[in-house]
């Protein structure tokens, strides 16, 4: 299992990076299939993160947090550069973005 923190202090990034890392953490775990750490971590992150809309608003409703939980599984977002990814824009050892997948 994962850590479920969606911030960590000893990284040398920025608060907007993380934010960015946590949702690619949210659908990594999506994909993966382990759902219950994917929403652990999106809650966690609603909290850290209140104000932004990629984790929600605080009293949105059931329904449209499955709709921002949706919106991350489906993203196409390209990897962050700051992270380290390659020319086939796939993090350091981890997994390719260009990949099509399907909501379960």
């Amino acid at each position: 299992t994962r850590n479920v923190s969606p911030f960590d202090a000893s990284l040398d990034y920025s608060l907007e990076q993380q934010r960015i890392l946590c949702k690619h953490n949210i659908q990594d775990l999506l994909k993966s299939g382990s759902f219950g750490e994917a929403l652990a971590l999106f809650k966690a992150a609603a909290e850290v993160w209140p104000s932004s809309p990629s984790f929600g608003m605080p009293d949105m409703s059931v329904i449209d947090e499955v709709n921002v939980v949706k919106s991350i599984f489906l993203s196409r977002e390209e990897f962050p550069d700051f992270m380290g990814a390659d020319e086939n824009n796939e993090p350091a050892g981890g997994t390719s973005r260009g990949e099509e997948s399907e909501f379960p």
